[in-house]
């Protein structure tokens, strides 16, 4: 699941933001175009992660990874790469994938062939000993691709101290 740009720097002709000196009114304008269509299409694509992440599409999901990228969990997991990033996914969606997921999207930021963003989240979760709601804050940095795509190179998963000692005292760890 990359997620694409409406319209890439390379489509454009401009190098990363960076490595320019001066920039005009006009290509300042440019600019703040093809900076909000990367924001668009990383909010369109933390649109679909949703709806993929809902189905416990765990390939799909890990389209989403650079090969070598990096995730840190709220349980204290750190995993580098796709094979252990699904891991990850497998213990979470052990029992399913979540019944329900919100988010609220609180930054995104581009910066030339780098971005960021960071969101809450909150969802109810299927487990053996009952549904448990969850909530938490999730940020990624990602890496634009030769193809204009964007891909996670590293993502931090925090859960609220309160849902994750609940879901822990359910079931039994």
């Amino acid at each position: 699941m990359r997620i694409t740009p409406i319209t890439s720097y390379a489509e454009r002709g401009f190098q990363s933001i960076p490595e320019r000196n001066f920039l005009s009114l006009p290509s300042l304008l440019k600019e703040r175009e093809i900076l909000m269509n990367d924001k668009e299409a990383l909010i369109d694509g933390i649109r679909q992660w949703k709806k993929v992440y809902l189905r416990g599409d765990i390939d799909k999901i890990l389209s989403s990874y650079s090969e070598d990228g990096m995730m840190m969990s709220f349980d204290g997991i750190i995993a580098k790469g796709r094979d252990n990033i699904r891991k990850i996914y497998n213990l979470w969606q052990r029992v399913g994938p979540p019944k329900v997921f919100n988010y609220e999207i609180l930054e995104v930021e581009v910066h030339g062939d780098m971005a960021y963003y960071s969101m809450k989240w909150d969802g109810v979760y299927p487990e053996s000993s009952g549904d448990v709601t969850m909530s938490g804050t999730s940020q990624a940095v990602l890496k634009r691709q030769t193809d204009g795509g964007w891909l996670i190179i590293s993502e931090i998963i925090c859960g609220d101290l309160d849902s994750i000692t609940e879901i822990n005292e359910r079931i039994g760890d």
